[in-house]
């Protein structure tokens, strides 16, 4: 048989996201703990992996992943300033033969941002739903209520799901918003 290689991550396979997840996974415990990255973990079985790194601390870089998409955060604006965390990613993704989009990311240091759609105030530890997508929920919802009124209760189940969706995206920022 013979070894075919892709040039490029091979978008529009069922495994794909998984695969692309299971990526960055491993990066962000490498950013998390620079000790694994030097360590025999990477090429040792995995149980001998975890057993040699049980007393490790990891110092390494507080991160918070949702699949393409990263926070950093830091103790202190000092601590931000100093902090090289651009540096260490991008010499990571290069060594994981990745490559980052130099236009995206804000790698100036600040305490209320906007990540993933969701106000984040990191002084007040405060996650807040943004005043658009309460306004879009409440749009659909009267749009789902109008359509019930007319159809005998009946309603489709893409918007249900819809609506389902945007409720449970705000469950950060509105504990009552999680449907389970």
């Amino acid at each position: 048989g013979q070894l075919w290689r892709l040039a490029d991550f091979p978008m529009g396979w069922n495994t794909s996201p998984h695969l692309f997840c299971t990526l960055m996974h491993q990066m962000v415990r490498l950013l998390r703990c620079p000790a694994l990255a030097e360590s025999s973990a990477l090429r040792g079985p995995r149980q001998a992996a975890r057993r040699n790194l049980r007393d490790t601390r990891w110092k390494g870089l507080r991160v918070l992943p949702f699949v393409d998409g990263f926070l950093f955060v830091t103790s202190s604006h000092s601590e931000a300033l100093t902090l090289t965390a651009r540096n260490v990613v991008d010499s990571l993704l290069t060594r994981l033969g990745l490559a980052s989009n130099p236009k995206k990311g804000m790698w100036e240091p600040a305490q209320v941002i906007v990540h993933l759609g969701m106000k984040i105030d990191l002084a007040r530890g405060v996650f807040r739903a943004p005043a658009e997508k309460l306004k879009g929920i409440r749009d659909l919802a009267r749009a789902i209520l109008g359509i019930a009124g007319r159809n005998q209760r009946w309603i489709p189940a893409k918007m249900l799901a819809s609506l389902t969706g945007k409720a449970q995206f705000l469950y950060l920022a509105i504990p009552a918003a999680r449907l389970y």
